[in-house]
């Protein structure tokens, strides 16, 4: 049995070293590489160069803002980001390319906050704080409708449903 077994090990290598010494194989091998190597240098690209910028939001008293909407603005591409401030007014974007941005945060019962000109630069982790101030309260508006005087019954029945906007506010 040692004799079978030493004959089938010796075909196996003998059918190996032809497949490995074909152009094909070789071909094959060349391209499985190279990809390989590509897909490798895609991954550490993306995971060397980015930055990141984090911050707190908050109030003229110094307490959190929950729930503010920040969009960070590249000057270069306009590309946008967006993030929500979590319960303690802190938010964070990850992953983003090198270069100059605008800030921008809104959130109700605030004025808007903008930040301009914000550097980020390879492997940074900047830091921006907002303080918002307090804004003012939209103004309520009032619909009723308008009819005309010198019209029929009718007709005003039909100007009543549609609405105009009226200038008075109460």
């Amino acid at each position: 049995m040692g004799d079978l077994a030493r004959e089938s090990n010796c075909g196996v290598m003998t059918m190996f070293h032809k497949l490995s010494s074909s152009a094909i194989f070789r071909f094959g091998f060349l391209v499985a590489f190279c990809l390989g190597s590509f897909a490798l240098a895609l991954s550490a690209r993306a995971q060397i160069g980015n930055a990141a910028l984090g911050g707190t939001v908050m109030d003229p008293s110094g307490a959190a803002v929950a729930d503010a909407e920040l969009t960070l603005v590249s000057q270069a591409t306009s590309f946008e980001a967006k993030a929500t401030s979590n319960e303690r007014g802190e938010y964070t974007f990850r992953n983003v390319t090198p270069g100059t941005y605008d800030l921008k945060v809104v959130k109700a019962g605030f004025q808007n906050y903008v930040q301009k000109d914000i550097v980020l630069t390879i492997n940074q982790s900047g830091r921006a704080d907002a303080t918002l101030k307090v804004g003012p309260r939209p103004r309520p508006s009032r619909w009723r409708a308008r009819i005309p005087s010198s019209t029929t019954t009718t007709e005003r029945f039909r100007e009543a449903l549609i609405l105009k906007p009226s200038r008075t506010y109460r």
